[in-house]
């Protein structure tokens, strides 16, 4: 698989916020992204390194963690919309993924799948 389905704007809508660029000298998708969304006590701060794959993401609540992934080299990382409206599919291996989602509320759905 390892795919990156998505484009740097549909990020943006995504998110709602223009991103952030520890190196700004780096093109779209050799540079990493900081997506930060705040709603009432809880903030969601996700990174994404494109040409990699790579993904961090931290929830907090009132400044404190509740959630944090780090993954590297993801199988795949997909950009989708659906009646629920727009979504970020992070593919972890063929038996796990994270679906995180913004609007109308911030939310992680971590599915993992049992081996047979």
């Amino acid at each position: 698989m390892h795919r990156v389905t998505y484009e740097e704007w549909q990020l943006t809508s995504l998110f709602e916020v223009e991103p952030e660029y520890p190196s700004p000298e780096d093109p779209w998708p050799y540079t990493e992204v900081v997506y930060s969304v705040t709603q009432g006590d809880l903030c969601l701060r996700c990174t994404i390194q494109p040409s990699y794959r790579d993904v961090r993401v931290i929830m907090t609540h009132s400044g404190r963690s509740i959630y944090e992934l780090n993954a590297m080299n993801l199988d795949e990382i997909q950009y989708l919309t659906d009646p629920g409206g727009e979504c970020l599919r992070l593919t972890l291996s063929n038996r796990e993924s994270l679906i995180l989602r913004v609007k109308p509320n911030i939310s992680l759905f971590h599915e993992a799948a049992r081996t047979p």
